[in-house]
């Protein structure tokens, strides 16, 4: 009787150590493999319209394409760009565009790219945020534009789902740069610059919640 409960108890914990092959690939031995392959995916976190600061502003569309290969490594490229009115009745216009590198490392090794990842990613940008009040621009450095460059390391999970589609969720952090260039708005409607200066953070750079769609190449 102690030998089955230790034998059910060890299946039980292999279990729950295991990867699970959903993606409908081809066998390498004994396991499921996809050999190279590409997801097109979008980040559903930046759809929502909240900004970095968890403000509620506007939608940023974006899109990136990944590569997958030699069982444990991919790299991905990714573009952001949003230039509308602020959503939600908040006055606010945020203008952004982010353009992405970055490599990664998938831990189990098995060709399925599921589960958890390792990165380093460098990012490049411009930006341009303006306040609003009662239909006024705010005379003040909050509306500001420039443009900027960062780069960390990110770690995330991936999950398969109904074969080729996965969902994503992931996060950055590293070093950002930045380019400011505070502006007010004359009486004419212009705006003009007021100053010019660089500022530099190390920070949470990125939140991802992405759903996409995997297929084979080779």
């Amino acid at each position: 009787m102690k030998k089955q409960l230790l034998l059910l108890l060890s299946f039980v914990v292999s279990g729950m150590f295991a990867p699970v092959y959903l993606y409908a690939g081809e066998k390498k031995g004994n396991a499921p493999h996809y050999g190279i392959s590409v997801a097109v995916k979008t980040n559903l976190y930046s759809l929502t319209g909240f900004t970095p600061d968890f403000e509620y502003a506007t939608v940023m569309p974006n899109l990136e394409a990944e590569l997958f290969f030699s069982d444990r490594w991919s790299i991905s490229v990714s573009g952001l760009y949003s230039h509308f009115e602020g959503c939600y009745d908040t006055g606010r216009f945020w203008g952004v565009s982010a353009y992405t590198l970055q490599p990664r490392f998938w831990f189990y090794g098995d060709g399925l790219f599921q589960g958890p990842f390792a990165g380093v990613y460098g990012r490049i940008g411009d930006f341009d945020i303006r306040r609003r009040y009662n239909g006024d621009l705010k005379r003040s450095t909050d509306n500001k534009t420039g443009h900027y460059w960062e780069t960390g390391i990110s770690a995330g999970w991936s999950f398969a789902f109904c074969q080729n589609w996965l969902l994503e969720l992931s996060a950055s952090c590293g070093y950002l740069h930045a380019t400011v260039m505070p502006y007010e708005p004359n009486p004419a409607g212009e705006f003009y610059q007021t100053a010019r200066y660089g500022k530099s953070r190390f920070d949470l750079t990125g939140i991802s919640i992405s759903l996409g769609y995997r297929f084979k190449v080779k």
